[in-house]
């Protein structure tokens, strides 16, 4: 049996001992159900800083003075674990297992327990290691709610203004085809003068559609603006928003279609569309 003088400080101790109080941790370590799902490296790897930071506050608690530093290994082992999937109790599992293999090492090296000074300062420093390694477990935990909570916000957001803009889509819509069917509606009820013929044709490659009106037609430098969003010709008596036929022509040319205009001045307009069979 070691004297007294002989006895090493229990810092100088878990030091000395790190790799056989490794060995006996990860023996026991394996029968926690988080142990059995993870890899060797991600059980022990980070245990070798952390053993070293619980030597480490051993002597600080003896000086009398605890700094913030010297708990980084044990936010990393707490963040370390959140990432591995283990849970809260399981990482306190760990630390009281850990406590009990170096008590236990200690009693078989020097063939007597630890004095009821050295425990307690393996206590503390098991606990302030835990506290800080569960409080990063936490801290990081809520930071991962608080964004998945601002990313289904944001979520719900962005589906609320798309529905407002397919309203308002639909609002333009709805108002840039009231012009059309006014003008059926007027000619069917004689309150203009002229006709709206509707023909359908076909052959081998496409199937057009045709409407024809017999007004005052477009004006040449116009027509080449009429399918373009927002253009509206000044001479028009309806000044609508200008994207009626801007729509017709997107929803055209997504079906691999075609879409143009013949008019003359005084000649009346045809506006056709054509799509592949």
């Amino acid at each position: 049996m070691a004297t007294p003088a002989a006895v090493p400080h229990l810092a100088e101790f878990i030091r000395s001992r790190k790799a056989e109080i490794l060995h006996d941790w990860e023996k026991e370590a394996r029968h926690l159900s988080s142990a059995r799902r993870v890899s060797r490296p991600v059980l022990i790897d980070h245990l070798p800083l952390l053993l070293d930071q619980i030597a480490a506050l051993i002597d600080e608690i003896t000086a009398g003075r605890v700094s913030a530093e010297s708990k980084q290994a044990a936010r990393e082992h707490g963040f370390r674990r959140l990432d591995a999937q283990v849970a809260v109790p399981e990482l306190v599992r760990e630390y009281f297992l850990l406590r009990d293999v170096i008590i236990r090492r200690w009693r078989d090296e020097h063939g007597t327990p630890a004095s009821a000074g050295e425990r307690s300062v393996l206590d503390r420093a098991i606990d302030e290691t835990l506290i800080a390694s569960v409080d990063e477990y936490m801290h990081v935990l809520r930071q991962e709610a608080e964004t998945r909570t601002r990313q289904q916000q944001e979520a719900k957001r962005e589906a609320q203004e798309a529905a407002r803009a397919r309203e308002d889509v639909m609002a333009i819509v709805s108002h840039d085809l009231r012009s059309p069917l006014q003008a059926i509606v007027m000619a069917a009820a004689g309150q203009i003068r002229g006709t709206v013929t509707i023909r359908a044709s076909a052959d081998d490659r496409e199937v057009a559609f045709a409407v024809s009106d017999t007004g005052p037609g477009i004006a040449a430098e116009d027509l080449p603006h009429i399918f373009e969003r927002y253009w509206r010709s000044e001479a028009a008596g309806y000044q609508g928003t200008g994207l009626g036929l801007a729509i017709v022509k997107g929803i055209v040319d997504t079906h691999g279609g075609r879409c143009w205009a013949e008019s003359r001045p005084g000649g009346g307009s045809t506006f056709v569309i054509a799509l592949p069979r």
